[in-house]
């Protein structure tokens, strides 16, 4: 199980530093075009963080609402039983995001994993859906952790369930008024329960990270 608060507050944190461009403390950035990510070490916890939407061309991907079959999705026998025809759809737009980052994230978690690294992926917003996907394609046997801030709906429900087993917990975090992870757009779903935390009952300041960060502590 994770150990809750400490490793949320830290994920909070780095998801922070990652949309603010505070990356000096972190130990690698993957950046591809306008998207980019960022891993943070402390001790054998590794915390992969993917930014959330700020430039106008992640708002324009957001929109791309139009469903996309992930490629290279390896099934090992852990997840068995799978349906190798089960509908895995992704959002079009979030998976183009995700995509860019992909090659560079598998290389680095493989290059710096060791037996004793425990894995988390972070993400608020766009950056949830970015590090949820990572979650389901994640190159390693391992299942990592999976804390996500505000992130919209991204997947089918088969989408959903493979992220289920590829995963050691999902912490789903909503706070007050967030409207995004709310909103239903056509197919798209959750997949596990929102932890709700409380906000100031504006949609745009419950959206942000700092009012997250408040609300888990």
């Amino acid at each position: 199980m994770i150990s809750v608060k400490p490793k949320v507050i830290s994920a909070c944190k780095a998801a922070l530093d990652c949309y603010y461009g505070r990356l000096t403390s972190c130990t690698k950035v993957v950046k591809e075009g306008h998207s980019y990510a960022a891993i943070f070490c402390e001790g054998n916890n590794k915390f992969i963080t993917f930014r959330s939407s700020d430039d106008p061309k992640d708002w324009l991907e957001n929109l791309l609402l139009f469903p996309a079959r992930p490629r290279k999705i390896e099934v090992p026998d852990i997840v068995a039983p799978y349906q190798y025809d089960a509908k895995v759809l992704v959002h079009y737009g979030f998976y183009t995001a995700y995509s860019r980052l992909r090659s560079a994230i598998d290389r680095e978690i493989r290059s710096m994993d060791t037996p004793e690294t425990s894995w988390t992926l972070v993400g608020h917003s766009l950056g949830g859906a970015c590090a949820s996907m990572c979650a389901m394609n994640f190159p390693l046997m391992k299942r990592p952790d999976l804390i996500t801030f505000g992130c919209p709906k991204w997947g089918s429900r088969d989408a959903n369930w493979l992220l289920s087993q590829r995963t050691e917990n999902q912490l789903r975090f909503v706070c007050g008024a967030d409207l995004v992870p709310r909103i239903t757009l056509g197919r798209w779903q959750h997949g596990t329960p929102a932890v709700n935390v409380p906000g100031t009952g504006q949609f745009f300041s419950d959206h942000s990270m700092e009012t997250y960060l408040r609300g888990v502590r």
